[in-house]
């Protein structure tokens, strides 16, 4: 993902711009803008949690996150809901799926001047298939 994205920069940009792939719990430092694709609804709620703060100490003043997130509506999950109303998820082959509603987004990221948030279909791609997706996309810059 870091090498597309820097692939389509400018030899201008590249001098001004690095790109970095962390782990979340383990991020220390300072960041201008901060990318999260498809991995908040993988987070059981605690781990959401941890998330949600290590963005808020780790954006700069006028930081941005963007994230991309599945969204409760997804037509292929929608019939497979289980847990409670704070907590909707699926399981998905095994895999822990969180299910997100725009109230859920609203609030968690809350600490955020949320600029957009949006629903979009969109194909994602894993070894076995190509598949549609409804996910949720949030623009939100630090407070």
């Amino acid at each position: 993902m870091i090498a597309r994205a820097q692939s389509r920069l400018s030899k201008e940009l590249m001098r001004r711009v690095e790109f970095l792939c962390y782990d979340y719990r383990k991020i220390l430092d300072k960041f201008d803008v901060i990318l999260s694709c498809n991995q908040y609804q993988t987070l059981r709620k605690q781990d959401r949690l941890e998330f949600r703060k290590t963005v808020k100490s780790c954006l700069n003043a006028n930081g941005t996150l963007f994230l991309s997130t599945l969204s409760i509506n997804d037509a292929v999950y929608k019939g497979q809901i289980a847990g409670e109303r704070d907590e909707q998820y699926i399981m998905a082959g095994g895999d822990y799926l969180h299910l997100s509603k725009r109230e859920d987004i609203e609030n968690e990221f809350g600490f955020l001047n949320i600029s957009a948030l949006f629903e979009r279909e969109c194909y994602q791609n894993n070894d076995k298939e190509k598949r549609k997706s409804l996910l949720w996309f949030l623009m939100g810059d630090n407070k």
